[in-house]
């Protein structure tokens, strides 16, 4: 069953890693609706970049307006004949756009028009639909949220996924948990890829769990080495166990500060990240986020 299992994954990321060169250039106006899956699998990477603006091909349908597009969507694209994936969203009581992981599905969809129609046609598209779906201020709302998505999917990232080392996935998905955050805002950010997020770190786990974790620098025998050798393994040592010591540290201090009396979970933030941003350079950042994640969540649980 294990073994099964890491072969459909194997499978699965193997064409994932495809699905992000296939996003990163303009696609051909003939392609149908399978480009759905390709978006759908590019968004399950937390590490692939999705460019998304007008496009170059000459062939890419004009639009007049926006009632000349609605009947081409309907009549002549690659999704006609189909209900859009999603909806619009709903307000609340007073008036607001609720986050709803309905509309980045739909987002997502329309999207999957780039090629066949410019980015400019399907935007103009998403403002008349969701204006007549949810009045004005409602339609603004969401056109604002869209714009911030297309800002994100532009957003390349710091680290590479690397699909051969599970240990890289957790601080590639923290990296775009945090890009998604600062694009969408919390709530739009966790509406929008909770979901993801949480099979991406399931994946992450399990492939962990049965993967050789690398050698600690104790556990090598120095009478094996050279002189050389046995030099860069006493720094090697050194490094590691100045590292543990002080992400041991970085865990004393989150859970101090998460009980700490009179402090609003922003100030608990933003003191737990000054202590880590003194304490480690930016690459450690990254493994600290990703080791000590957990943790952090807790940080933001009401007490």
């Amino acid at each position: 069953m294990i073994r099964a299992s890491r072969i459909a994954l194997a499978g699965v990321l193997a064409g994932a890693a495809a699905v992000v060169a296939l996003c990163m250039c303009p696609a051909p106006p003939s392609q149908g609706p399978g480009r759905l899956a390709i978006e759908g699998a590019a968004h399950a990477l937390p590490g692939a970049a999705v460019v998304v603006g007008p496009s170059r091909q000459p062939s890419v349908t004009s639009f007049p307006g926006t009632v000349q597009f609605e009947a081409w969507l309907k009549t002549t694209s690659s999704l006609r004949g189909i209900d859009l994936d999603g909806d619009w969203g709903h307000l609340d009581g007073a008036g607001k756009l609720i986050p709803s992981r309905s509309i980045r599905l739909r987002f997502d969809q329309l999207l999957t028009l780039q090629g066949e129609a410019s980015l400019e046609a399907i935007s103009s598209y998403v403002d008349a639909s969701s204006r007549r779906a949810l009045g004005d201020d409602g339609g603004h709302q969401l056109l604002d949220v869209w714009n911030r998505y297309l800002t994100l999917l532009r957003k390349s990232n710091a680290t590479g996924l690397d699909l051969t080392d599970a240990r890289n996935w957790s601080i590639v998905l923290s990296e775009r948990h945090e890009a998604r955050r600062a694009a969408l805002g919390v709530n739009w950010a966790t509406a929008f890829f909770e979901q993801d997020e949480a099979e991406f770190d399931a994946w992450n786990r399990q492939l962990l769990s049965q993967s050789p974790q690398p050698s600690h620098p104790s556990e090598i025998d120095p009478s094996t080495l050279t002189t050389e050798g046995r030099d860069r393994l006493q720094q090697e040592q050194a490094a590691w166990k100045d590292w543990e010591s002080r992400l041991a540290q970085a865990r004393t201090q989150w859970n101090s500060i998460r009980v700490q009396p009179g402090l609003s979970q922003e100030a608990r933030r933003a003191e737990i990240e000054a202590w880590i941003g003194a304490h480690f350079d930016a690459a450690e950042q990254r493994r600290v986020h990703a080791l000590l994640g957990p943790d952090l969540q807790r940080v933001d649980a009401p007490h």
